[in-house]
């Protein structure tokens, strides 16, 4: 890919990303706002959108960020930047599956045993 695809792509994800981090948290607000206590599904719904947060603001905004200076001057990955880069967007990606995983869990504890939920 030549460096002008690359810097339109990076700066297609880093608005994704700012749009996806205040979605994320307009919607753990929403869900937030009026709760005195908090039922499991509210919980795991926070979790999931928090993750989310953290998986845009941290590795996504990263190599944005990085792609772009690259376009001005030669700065470029180093090992220590790739190994942020990816310990970091793995191990969110793994809390998103957790969270989506969690999710499905309650929602078959409330169809099957609908009774522990009244």
């Amino acid at each position: 890919m030549n460096d002008e695809v690359i810097s339109t792509n990076a700066l297609a994800w880093l608005v994704c990303s700012g749009v996806s981090i205040l979605a994320n948290a307009w919607g753990i607000l929403s869900v937030s706002a009026k709760q005195k206590k908090w039922k499991p599904l509210e919980f795991l719904i926070c979790t999931l959108a928090g993750t989310h947060i953290l998986n845009m603001g941290i590795p996504i905004t990263m190599y944005c960020v990085i792609q772009l200076r690259r376009q001005h001057s030669n700065y470029e990955w180093n090992e220590g930047l790739c190994k942020v880069f990816v310990s970091t967007f793995y191990t969110l990606t793994l809390v998103t599956c957790f969270s989506v995983t969690s999710l499905s869990y309650h929602r078959m504890w409330m169809v099957r045993w609908p009774v522990n939920y009244r």
